[in-house]
């Protein structure tokens, strides 16, 4: 193989190959994580069940999560915003009787790192309980 042919073609082909490096470790931050059927913010990281560290600050958060839900004020329910020295959170109910999640908990700690907290739809119960009554008293 000629050399100035090679040394055109070196260059050409390591700048290929890092773009593709880039890109790929920009779609696997970039990839949403799903919990009990929730799509959380992209480039989030698990820290515990149902726990997630978020990819994006409070307020990227709530932004994500109004775009989310943009249209669908029936369906869920934004709690009114908490502000403590320590912590800063505010909770989305879905009501919807469908999907697994019943609620999510987004909080800033006072490090700065804003947290999601899942919560389980709890089951209802298809039948009402039978409790047999106490047993009468005994005769004298």
């Amino acid at each position: 193989m000629n050399c100035s042919l090679l040394r055109s073609f070196v260059p050409g082909a390591l700048a290929l190959m890092m773009m593709a490096s880039t890109s790929t470790a920009a779609l696997a931050q970039s990839k949403s994580i799903e919990e009990l059927g929730l799509d959380l913010v992209p480039g989030s990281r698990k820290l515990d069940a149902r726990r997630y560290a978020s990819g994006r600050d409070y307020d990227g958060t709530l932004k994500y999560f109004r775009d989310r839900f943009k249209g669908q004020k029936s369906s869920i329910k934004w709690s009114r915003e908490v502000s403590l020295p320590t912590v800063k959170y505010i909770h989305l109910e879905n009501m919807s009787e469908t999907g697994a999640w019943q609620g999510v908990n987004i909080y800033q700690l006072k490090t700065g790192e804003t947290r999601i907290f899942v919560l389980p739809r709890e089951a209802k119960m298809t039948s009402t309980p039978t409790s047999t009554p106490p047993p009468a008293p005994a005769k004298p």
